[in-house]
């Protein structure tokens, strides 16, 4: 159980900080609401243009980091199931670590995809630019505020921690999938998809003589 562990905390921990940076970023942006005009104009077109914010970065990354802490918690429990216990109950839990674990791996993925894709080509150049871009995200916006003269501490902070959380995504797979390859072990050594199906599990003596025969 206790390697299983490390993984799983460090994806619990970064979903919770994940979750804290874009709560920070919103509520910067948000504060300054009514002393940005650039902020207004966005509210309501800029200059006739018709731009408004993207929010599905962040409602995306906020989703993700919230189902990435339940599932880490949801898989130590199956882990922990797993390890002992009636073999049907086990095949079950077996089951539902690879559905957790899967998911959270393709979720976390389909949202840096998603983050990623919406600041392609987006540099952090004068607020006039952002005129061609139909749904810039908060990160653009705030980056773009850094980048202006006379910028702001806010500005330059709300544009560090959006940055810093759309690139916490990358630690975040790299941890997914290593709980998925963790779980597909842990059942390899049951006896592998033949035991996930109805199987018999595998005996220790076997294990053992298959360790002896790969050590020889």
């Amino acid at each position: 159980m206790l390697v299983f562990l490390p993984p799983l905390l460090i994806a619990l921990t970064i979903s919770i900080v994940l979750f804290i940076i874009e709560q920070l970023t919103i509520s910067l942006l948000n504060s300054q609401k009514g002393t940005v005009d650039f902020y207004d104009a966005f509210s309501e077109g800029l200059f006739g243009v018709g731009i408004h914010l993207n929010t599905t970065p962040t409602t995306l990354i906020l989703c993700t980091s919230i189902v990435t802490a339940i599932l880490s918690v949801l898989a130590a429990l199956s882990f922990w199931k797993l390890r002992a216990g009636h073999e049907k109950k086990a095949r079950f839990w077996a089951s539902t670590n690879i559905i957790v674990t899967l998911g959270n791996m393709a979720l976390a993925i389909a949202c840096m995809a998603v983050s990623f894709r919406a600041q392609e080509g987006v540099g952090s150049g004068d607020l006039l630019d952002l005129i061609p871009i139909k749904a810039p995200t908060r990160e653009t916006i705030l980056c773009a505020l850094d980048s202006a003269e006379g910028r702001q501490f806010w500005a330059s902070a709300g544009c560090g921690l959006a940055r810093t959380g759309r690139w916490m995504l990358v630690p975040l797979i790299i941890f997914s999938v290593v709980n998925v390859v963790l779980c597909l072990w842990q059942i390899a050594e049951r006896g592998g998809a033949e035991w996930l199906f109805g199987g018999k599990k595998r005996s220790e003596e076997k294990q053992l003589g298959e360790y002896v025969s790969e050590r020889l």
